[in-house]
């Protein structure tokens, strides 16, 4: 180290930073990374400074000095009168040179004890070099076996937004579980039993535990044979009523049962909102079948509207209509069976039904179209040509069987009745000649 470098180093104030871990739960025996950065007061890393010399140790979470001189000397007092205040010697191995260079260390780290053996307590990793301020990791639990989720049980991937009230009381949240190893293949032949906590996304113990209820149908514990459990539970009360914070539910061995699965990590799930019911869409009544059409129709007139102003935009720029799209095309004026009028009264009789047929559909259409489309210029003009085709259709055709049909019947095929009236012929003149309407549609 050059003296430059040492003079440098030694007239700032630097400190260490240990990023955070892959995990808190860590197997026994399995190598990990812990990564040390040199940083200056801002929080900055340093390099180009001289290589930093570092001291590894492993320490209790739980007996951390806090911050403040008098209180870190109290804590360290209390400590010492403790019995095993520290961890034993050897269960912390690093691998790799504990030096910092050019502002970084990776150090490769291994624990070879089980957090079990020292009464359950998290351990943390020191790191301390001389002129700067020490750090530590987060607090670590050394397991020997794991609990996880199992992906086969979860076949419709985690439901994010759960429904409390639908469904009654046997509506439940399943968690399908399984004992690990550190390769991750399934334990068989170890009972684990099992507890369930509820927690808030954002970290933390929910205050109220009452909450999270086991269902009856609950296998509690991990089966020796298959290595698994499906535990189903119910959280009782929606997140409104928790400051709008989604829960987790933590699955841990139950170590007041038996003490012996203290080696066993926990699992969490993902997050979940709990509501109470799918709220109704507006306008639904006491049938309960309205509100799917109600909300259709409304946005289907939203995009209506949008439609039309695009198209009041493009007829003042000069341009052809835009296309409508996401709606659906209007129907086609439907021909009638016998396009000069029925021969007979079965031809007749299928004129009317076409055009009846013909008119329930023209109709149907109006009732969506003329009440959501009315701004659209292309729509309007084809709805116009619609009911000129059926009005049309009544004058040349429909009203001379209807005639036929009414003369028949009264009179056994005889003469016309004198006081059966024909219908009128229909007043068309409020509407355009076809040929003009046509002409006025955009062409493709």
């Amino acid at each position: 180290m050059s003296a430059a470098k040492r003079a440098k180093l030694d007239a700032e104030e630097l400190l260490l930073k240990v990023l955070p871990l892959s995990s808190t739960q860590l197997f026994v025996g399995v190598p990990f990374d812990v990564i040390v950065l040199l940083q200056d007061a801002s929080g900055a890393m340093r390099t180009g400074l001289a290589d930093v010399p570092l001291t590894v140790s492993l320490g209790y979470e739980d007996a951390l000095p806090p911050a403040g001189l008098a209180a870190a000397a109290a804590a360290a007092a209390a400590a010492a009168a403790m019995p095993g205040g520290e961890p034993a010697r050897g269960i912390l191995v690093v691998d790799s040179p504990t030096v910092i260079k050019n502002g970084r260390a990776t150090l490769k780290c291994r624990l070879t004890d089980v957090s079990m053996n020292f009464g359950n307590r998290k351990v943390v990793i020191k790191i301390a070099g001389a002129g700067v301020a020490p750090a530590h990791s987060q607090g670590i639990l050394v397991v020997k076996h794991m609990l996880e989720l199992d992906p086969a049980g979860l076949a419709h991937g985690w439901e994010q937004t759960w429904y409390k009230d639908e469904g009654g009381r046997d509506k439940v949240i399943t968690l399908p579980v399984r004992l690990v190893d550190a390769a991750g293949a399934v334990v068989l032949g170890r009972a684990v039993n099992l507890a369930v906590r509820v927690m808030y996304e954002g970290g933390g113990d929910c205050p109220n535990q009452t909450i999270l209820q086991v269902h009856s149908s609950s296998a509690m514990a991990v089966n020796a044979l298959t290595g698994k459990a499906e535990i189903k539970v119910r959280i009782d009360q929606v997140s409104k009523n928790h400051q709008n914070q989604n829960f987790k539910i933590r699955v841990h061995a139950d170590v007041v049962a038996h003490s012996l699965v203290g080696d066993v990590g926990e699992v969490v799930s993902p997050a979940v909102t709990v509501l109470s019911k799918r709220a109704r869409a507006k306008g639904n009544g006491s049938g309960g079948g309205g509100g799917g059409v109600a909300s259709t129709h409304l946005s289907t007139a939203t995009a209506a509207a949008s439609a039309a102003a695009a198209a009041v935009a493009a007829a003042a720029a000069g341009l052809p209509p835009p296309p409508a799209a996401g709606l659906p095309p209007p129907p086609a004026i439907m021909s009638l069976p016998h396009a000069a009028g029925g021969a007979s009264v079965q031809e007749a009789m299928e004129n009317v039904l076409g055009w009846i047929q013909a008119t329930l559909a023209v109709v149907q259409a109006q009732s969506t179209y003329l009440g959501e489309l009315v701004a659209a210029q292309q729509q309007a003009v084809e709805q116009q040509r619609l009911l000129g085709g059926v009005l049309a259709n009544y004058t040349q055709i429909v009203m001379a069987d209807l005639q036929r049909i009414v003369s028949t019947m009264s009179n056994d095929g005889g003469d016309a009745d004198p006081d059966v009236e024909p219908p009128p012929p229909a007043d068309v003149s409020f509407l355009p000649p076809l040929s003009r309407v046509d002409a006025a549609l955009p062409r493709k």
